[in-house]
This record gives structure tokens, sequence and C-alpha cells, in this order.
């Protein structure tokens, strides 16, 4: 329970019977209960918004993706897909973008020795 041991728990229940006292203890019990369960409640319903505001953001995208793709604005652009990058899409762009920084170097260099022989 929670990552306590059992001893841990008898512990904890010895405690709140020393300060409580055994008239106390019933009604502590329950509002802890009662805390425990509104918690639970509002974590629910926090996980339910956000899931669909997600299903909402994604069909929000799906929508743009077909409305540009259908008028010819992706291509224009220069960009395939109208979706959030994937961490695997991020590397691939790292990796095009140091490769461009080569064929630049490279395109530099070229330069300088055209420039050096003339």
């Amino acid at each position: 329970m929670f990552g306590m041991s059992l001893g841990e728990v008898f512990f904890i229940f010895v405690i709140a019977i020393i300060v409580l006292g055994p008239d106390k203890l019933p009604s502590a019990i329950k509002s802890i209960a009662r805390l425990f369960n509104q918690v639970k409640a509002q974590t629910s319903e926090l996980q339910d918004t956000l899931h669909e505001l997600q299903q909402d953001a994604s069909e929000i995208g799906e929508s743009v993706n077909k409305q540009l793709t259908s008028i010819g604005g992706l291509d224009d652009m220069g960009i395939d897909d109208f979706t959030t990058p994937k961490k695997s899409d991020k590397n691939s762009k790292k990796d095009k973008h140091r490769s461009k920084e080569k064929k630049d170097s490279k395109a530099k260099t070229n330069i300088k020795k055209i420039k050096n022989a003339i």
C-alpha cells in the first residue's frame, strides 16, 4: 500500500491511536478515506479531460493536414505531413541539418580552391 510495508502501516496506526485516541480515530479514518476518494475522482476527471483534449487536437491536425493536402499547400511549403514530429523525426532532422552543413563546408572549400587557382 503506497510503497509501505505492513510494519510501517502498523507503526502509523499505533501513533494515530496515541495522538488521536480511540474516540477520534474512526472519524479521522473516515475523513482521510473521503479525502483519498476526492483526490482519486479529481485525478480521473483530469485524465478524461486530457484524453479528450488530445483527441480534439489530433482531429484538428488531421483536418488541417487534409485541407492543406487538398489545396497542395504542403508540397509548396516542403512539408510532408502536418503532425507533431516524433523523436526519431527530430533526430533525422538533425542528421539532415548536419549533412547540409557538411555540404556547405565542402562548397566553401571548393570556392576557396577556385579562388586560389585564379
